[in-house]
């Protein structure tokens, strides 16, 4: 349960920076590898706290 929640706090410590790298990464074409890491980590984060 303490590592769930320790990682749910970080997500979303990552989530608000992720937010602005995204809208710097959206002028530069490597916005689409970038991008699809935030997409998988945020897919990830969600599934624990659906199984939480």
């Amino acid at each position: 349960m303490q590592k769930v929640k320790r990682k749910q706090s970080k997500d979303e410590e990552n989530d608000s920076s992720s937010r602005k790298r995204r809208k710097a990464d959206l002028s530069k074409p490597v916005s689409f590898v970038s991008t699809g890491n935030v997409e998988i980590s945020r897919a990830e984060s969600s599934y624990v706290k659906i199984g939480s």
